[in-house]
């Protein structure tokens, strides 16, 4: 990471740059796309400066991190809250910290009428170029805070971007990508199922109509979120456009006494000049890096037989031992039992999630045939579904 003077940061990975300026309107992303050889903060500026249209304001009012509609933000605010009788917005006053390290930034700013703060931290993995963007909300008065919804953070989309790609589906059917063009006004997602779901995964695609899977420019975006999550991708009249992405809090959900902090979930994103599969390639090697547990890398696959094709739902103790048998003459390393061993689960119309071992089937429980696989050099693994 680079700093050209207090209030301008610049992030880097192998391929992107990532620039963020400080101003009195509050904290704003300069840039995010290729690779800049050397960023000049003056060419930057130059670029992103936008003529003043007929019977528009004088003055434009920033996209920044968390923009807000006390501050005169008139597209989707970064955080909607209450607090008190006349406490409906935040004001990101002033700095109140800077800290930096060499591939993060954090940004604290506080609002000293409605006595809150939000901490606003930047990282990059510079061999993925994937970012991790989080945000965190402090009440620091007495009076209780009401959060209805707070963006990880709020990114801007380039001028090239005129299309969007979701996902959907269902069991069977899952990631099925729905693409659209980006038009004036919202592009909603919710989820409100309380868990993740085939129909609405928490990410996002944003492209020009060109790009393929090898070739092109294309930012993705995914909220490391398994809850209900919302997506909110805008497009103002003046031709600015962005991505918000955050925790679909219910009404009363979430309420912050004096001294207490909420944490939005990680906003993951990063940009690819190749396309649609230069984008996977990072995502993959962020998670391989980052989110797989060291004994997960440490070792290869294992080997892995999985009872369900040989017994379905007709669960046999010293059948299932017999298989095991067979299993590990063959070099499975790894033996699953699928399906059908928790109660009354005879057939796919019960029992589902119950998660008891079912005494009819074993009457002693799961100890036996544990052993039995163990015992032959096989780990023991066990299916289940919420």
């Amino acid at each position: 990471m680079s700093a050209d003077g207090e209030n301008w940061f610049v992030l880097e990975g192998e391929s992107t740059s990532f620039i963020l300026e400080l101003t009195e309107q509050g904290i704003s992303i300069a840039y995010w796309g290729a690779k800049l050889v050397s960023p000049s903060r003056a060419a930057i500026k130059a670029l992103s400066q936008r003529p003043t249209g007929p019977s528009s304001p004088s003055f434009e009012i920033p996209l920044t991190l968390c923009p807000t509609q006390g501050g005169g933000f008139l597209g989707s605010p970064g955080i909607s809250l209450t607090k008190g009788s006349f406490g409906w917005d935040f004001n990101p006053a002033h700095v109140e910290a800077v800290e930096r390290s060499a591939s993060s930034v954090t940004i604290k700013v506080i609002d000293p009428v409605h006595k809150m703060g939000l901490s606003c931290v930047v990282s990059i993995d510079p061999k993925s170029d994937v970012l991790a963007l989080r945000t965190t909300v402090a009440n620091h008065g007495t009076e209780t805070l009401t959060l209805a919804w707070c963006a990880a953070m709020t990114v801007p989309l380039t001028t090239g971007v005129d299309q969007l790609t979701g996902f959907t589906g269902c069991w069977a059917g899952e990631f099925q990508q729905q693409t659209i063009d980006l038009f004036t006004g919202a592009y909603v997602r919710e989820n409100r199922r309380g868990r993740t779901s085939h129909d609405n995964f928490p990410g996002l695609l944003a492209h020009p109509s060109g790009t393929g899977e090898t070739s092109g420019e294309v930012y993705g975006f995914h909220l490391g979120w398994s809850g209900n999550h919302r997506t909110v991708a805008e497009k103002l009249p003046d031709g600015r456009a962005f991505v918000q992405m955050g925790e679909c809090l219910l009404p009363g959900e979430m309420m912050l006494a004096e001294g207490e902090e909420y944490e939005t979930p990680a906003l993951y994103c990063t940009h690819s000049a190749d396309g649609f599969s230069g984008l996977s390639r990072k995502f993959h090697r962020y998670v391989r890096s980052h989110l797989q547990t060291d004994v997960a890398r440490a070792k290869p696959r294992p080997v892995h037989y999985n009872t369900w094709e040989a017994v379905y739902f007709d669960h046999n103790p010293d059948k299932l031992k017999i298989l095991a048998n067979k299993a590990a003459d063959l070099g499975v390393e790894r033996f699953v039992l699928d399906d059908g061993w928790f109660k009354g689960r005879r057939d796919d119309a019960a029992g589902l999630g119950d998660w008891f071992v079912d005494a009819d089937v074993y009457p002693n429980g799961l100890t036996s045939l544990i052993e039995h696989v163990a015992s032959l050099g096989m780990e023991f693994g066990l299916w289940v579904e919420p």
